[in-house]
């Protein structure tokens, strides 16, 4: 008998058409798409849903006789799980009702004995880098400890998908019993980060990242061993050493953060407005990771993740004792250059993104490629746990090209060194979101949302589209009344045209490069502020003329 028209529990009523059993509350639509295996996709956490919505369910979506519904398991951190489902529309079954009523197959990114309640076979897939860390409730790494894998009458997963040898090896010490139910199939989201590199100038083109710019991406996992836990402005800091015309900065945080922090974005919304790089923390970090020219890490599968795929990674913090000496996550810590919060930034950067990439046994020991690839393999494995023909299902797919989180903005203010060396000029430009007093002069757009700032300004522009010459100079001298302390006010007429007003009374005409206009007028103001002037800018070819109007 077909599962999808099954006869209803002992002592139920037999619900109408297109009801939900009143016990169950399974969807009973057999006759309308008949199926003959049911899964529950479980999880507790975004991190663990995020596995199984992106990884696991497009290996089985395409196939018309499995039903697939999703369910949290009891967890202390289900909150954002919950949060996750409700952003990608996932109605959740109660898992009093997988208990009650239970499926032919529980598939979850991460091992506990609560998925063994139901008392149906269970196949697990790793969330992570590999298997590489001690779990805090039990002997072993988490993953892998008998006291996760093994409910209290000894029952096991039916298929345990292993990312590569080294969790074999860990497996064997940890529980070997669970050996048979094993196969090392490589790691789903390394597999999709191989296919998905291609896409890098996209990713790069969906965050703003222009050719001659680099990014660099810093990670955190979570706990106090981790980089946000010991060094927590890190990101801020970077954004404000690193010059804004060759870098821009992204974080990713673990989102066990989230569940501390309710929203790691109120943690870091004026350095967001003023042009930090956050993605969503479902799956859009893994293009974002794509994307960046280097990474600033610490123990978490991130870096672990970027070192892998060639990209130069370095390491502000480390967990050596999380995890056993011997695991390739201690490997790479070992071998990662180190990045010194407390030393010059811009020097390390600069330096890290030169490094070659790191040549290491620990990546293959943690992230097998085997062929065929982790995809085939663990759909595979899925299908003989339910004891089905494997269906022909799409490969897997590369990821959508990330977009910033909803509070993010383009940097609006910034403060700027200019240096001459005769009649040229060069600049650095410094995000600067709180109008502290640093080097160099404050320059504040009229988009710019942090009042300190503008309030601080030395300059205030208006360079998003042009205004006609005469409006242009209205505009500019409300901007000055505006901004008490700003001694000049410049708006743009034309691609490469702008009128300046000055706090003095006077006012200018100026011509430079369109895509110069932001710098032009810190060369203007760092020269001396004179009546007249040309210079020769030295970033893209052409030069800034000023010619006083009144």
């Amino acid at each position: 008998m077909q599962q999808g028209t099954r006869n209803p529990e002992p002592g139920t009523r037999n619900p109408e058409p297109g009801t939900r059993n009143p016990v169950t509350r399974w969807p009973l639509d057999g006759p309308t798409a008949p199926f003959q295996r049911r899964i529950v996709l479980a999880g507790s956490t975004v991190q663990a849903l995020n596995r199984l919505f992106y990884d696991v369910e497009p290996l089985l979506a395409a196939d018309r006789r499995l039903l697939v519904r999703y369910s949290l398991f009891h967890a202390e951190r289900q909150r954002s799980g919950r949060h996750f489902a409700r952003r990608h529309d996932i109605d959740l079954l109660d898992w009093a009702t997988v208990t009650a009523d239970p499926p032919d197959l529980i598939v979850a990114s991460g091992a506990t004995r609560t998925l063994h309640e139901p008392g149906r076979d269970v196949a697990l897939i790793p969330h992570g880098a590999g298997h590489n860390r001690f779990t805090p409730y039990f002997d072993g790494v988490a993953g892998l400890a008998r006291g996760q894998l093994r409910s209290d009458t000894g029952r096991l997963p039916a298929y345990l998908a292993l990312p590569g040898p080294a969790a074999a090896e860990r497996l064997a010490v940890d529980c070997p019993e669970a050996l048979p139910c094993s196969e090392i199939t490589g790691d789903l989201c390394f597999e999709r980060l191989r296919l998905s590199a291609r896409m890098r100038r996209e990713y790069r083109r969906s965050l703003g990242i222009g050719p001659r710019k680099r990014l660099i991406a810093v990670s955190s996992t979570w706990l106090a061993h981790s980089l946000f836990g010991q060094h927590p402005r890190l990101p801020e800091r970077l954004l404000e050493a690193l010059p804004m015309d060759d870098y821009a900065v992204a974080f990713i945080p673990h989102p066990n953060i989230l569940s501390v922090h309710g929203s790691i974005e109120s943690l870091f919304r004026r350095q967001l407005e003023n042009g930090l790089i956050m993605v969503d923390p479902g799956e859009g970090w893994r293009a974002a990771l794509l994307a960046a020219d280097a990474v600033i890490g610490d123990h978490g599968s991130v870096g672990f993740y970027a070192a892998a795929l060639g990209i130069p990674t370095a390491v502000a913090a480390f967990g050596f004792d999380e995890m056993p000496a011997e695991s390739p996550l201690a490997a790479f810590g070992s071998l990662a250059p180190r990045f010194d919060p407390s030393g010059d930034l811009l020097a390390q950067v600069e330096a890290l993104c030169e490094v070659r990439p790191l040549q290491s046994e620990c990546f293959g020991r943690a992230l097998a490629e085997p062929d065929p690839g982790p995809s085939q393999r663990v759909r595979s494995g899925l299908y003989r746990t339910l004891n089905l023909d494997a269906a022909e299902g799409p490969g897997p797919r590369m990821f959508d090209p990330p977009g910033p989180v909803e509070h993010w903005r383009r940097t609006s203010a910034w403060r700027c060194e200019v240096d001459f060396d005769g009649d040229t000029a060069r600049w650095l430009r410094f995000p600067a979101d709180d109008g502290r007093r640093r080097a160099g002069h404050l320059v504040a757009e009229v988009r710019c949302l942090d009042v300190d700032a503008r309030d601080r300004a030395d300059i205030v522009i208006r360079h998003h589209g042009s205004l006609p010459e005469a409006e242009a100079r209205i505009e500019a001298r409300k901007l000055l009344r505006e901004h008490p302390l700003a001694t000049l006010a410049s708006v743009r007429t034309g691609p490469g045209a702008l009128v300046w007003e000055c706090a003095d009374g006077r006012a200018f005409h100026a011509t430079c490069p369109p895509e110069s206009a932001d710098a032009a007028v810190s060369v203007w103001f760092a020269a001396g502020r004179p009546d007249s002037g040309d210079w020769r800018l030295s970033g893209p070819e052409g030069t800034l003329s000023v010619r006083r109007l009144r």
